[in-house]
């Protein structure tokens, strides 16, 4: 009885510790990627990046992005693969080949819908892409709430030009 106390007195603080440590980690995550965004919540969203976005995005894509991540079972490199479509039905890219494991597990390799903003660096010459994705479990009204907060941020921060037309009000 006794050990089982102490492991308790002892462990107990530790983990709590390391849960809180972790939560605050996340959240300077996200705070460094997007500095004033801040959606309802950070539980069931997934930060990262598109992968392989050179082989299908050019500099006609820049801008706010909605999209749904889906199986790719056509893709002969990765079996894995996780596909994000554009909501007009341009593939962008995949999930990341290191990252898609841990997102499958996620997800539980469902479809999930998302939003991010492709932008370009001209010192590299280069697109790129911070995106995230919501899971499963989001509803409707849950992403469109979240979509459109996320363009009003990206026009007040970025402009109206980052907005496509067919997200403009």
């Amino acid at each position: 009885m006794i050990v089982y106390l102490m492991i308790v007195v002892v462990f107990g603080p530790l983990v709590a510790f390391l849960l809180i440590r972790n939560d605050r980690k996340k959240r300077a995550a996200w705070e460094r990627r997007y500095p004033s965004y801040h959606p309802s919540s950070l539980q069931g969203i997934w930060p990262t990046k598109i992968g392989n976005i050179r082989y299908h995005c050019n500099r006609d894509d820049i801008g706010v992005v909605v999209f749904a991540v889906k199986p790719d079972a056509g893709n002969v490199y990765h079996h894995s693969s996780m596909a994000i479509i554009r909501d007009d039905g341009k593939q962008l890219g995949y999930i990341g080949k290191r990252e898609a494991a841990k997102f499958n597990r996620w997800c539980g390799g469902n479809p999930c819908s998302g939003m991010g903003m492709i932008q370009y660096d001209e010192k590299t010459n280069k697109l790129w892409a911070d995106i995230f994705v919501f899971s499963p479990q989001f509803d409707e009204q849950q992403l469109a709430t979240e979509v459109q907060a996320y363009i009003s941020w990206v026009s007040a921060t970025y402009g109206v030009a980052y907005i496509p037309e067919r997200y403009r009000p």
